[in-house]
């Protein structure tokens, strides 16, 4: 997989590169909402030990896109998860046969992943990376929609927790206007100390996305504000945030932007 990783340019998270120190189920939900690909390593204890990561992976985006691949280690019921409707690496559910001979399964392994990654256009990485961010409060978008025009926005010099976000609404006029594009970086809720003029997108579970001020952080509510006084306050329940970015760069203007060629 480190040879993917160098030749795909793509970020491989697990729970043995969590640093010291880091809040360890928080991590692991947050790569789990921001995944391409999630790589589930079936084993017994597993499927006992990690059922809330598990519920959590059947709730992602990545689930809902295809993109979550069972990998069966040892002998277990993975099939009667939510798991055995997908087809799993290897192909035909072999398990590794030798603890010193194995490369043959790791092998056929990435090169499913390999295959996945070619088959995902430069469009489609360029739409996930350019979401699109309803302004108006109470209006659902589709996550994975790009804005009009900027299928071919370059994504070059992003960071892998940085992303471009179209704006649309006016409940933040006095900032951004219709159309506009900012760039936010992700953020843990837990850690991150906010200031009151920090502008923040918030992808919710019900409500698509977000971009809105954060005035106040109760226990199990997130209070949002908007710029434009036509627009109220209104409390977000934490368990409908999926993500939320800081941002981090003065707004382009939509009229602006030099799409690549």
């Amino acid at each position: 997989m480190k040879q993917l990783e160098d030749q795909r340019n793509v970020s491989i998270e697990s729970r043995s590169s969590i640093l010291g120190g880091s809040k360890v189920e928080a991590t692991i939900q947050s790569h789990i909402d921001n995944a391409h690909i999630i790589l589930v390593l079936c084993s017994a204890e597993y499927l006992v030990e990690r059922k809330a990561e598990l519920d959590h992976i059947e709730k992602s985006d990545s689930y809902r896109f295809n993109k979550v691949i069972p990998i069966p280690l040892k002998p277990c019921l993975w099939r009667n998860t939510f798991l055995g409707d997908l087809m799993p690496l290897p192909r035909d559910s072999s398990y590794p046969q030798s603890a010193f001979d194995n490369s043959g399964f790791y092998n056929e392994i990435a090169s499913g992943v390999d295959e996945i990654l070619e088959r995902s256009t430069i469009s489609q990485y360029r739409r996930e990376a350019v979401q699109r961010v309803r302004a108006s409060s109470l209006i659902l978008e589709p996550s994975q929609e790009s804005c009009d025009g900027n299928e071919a926005l370059s994504t070059e010099g992003l960071k892998s927790d940085e992303r471009h976000f179209h704006v649309e609404g006016d409940s933040m006029n006095d900032l951004y206007e219709d159309r506009d594009i900012v760039k936010g970086k992700l953020i843990d809720l837990k850690e991150f100390i906010f200031k009151p003029d920090q502008v923040f997108v918030i992808r919710t579970r019900t409500q698509g996305y977000l971009i809105k001020y954060i005035y106040k952080i109760g226990e199990d509510e997130i209070f949002l504000a908007s710029a434009n006084p036509l627009h109220p306050t209104f409390a977000l329940s934490k368990d409908d945030v999926i993500g939320i970015w800081l941002v981090i760069d003065p707004h382009i203007k939509y009229k602006s932007l030099q799409p690549t060629r």
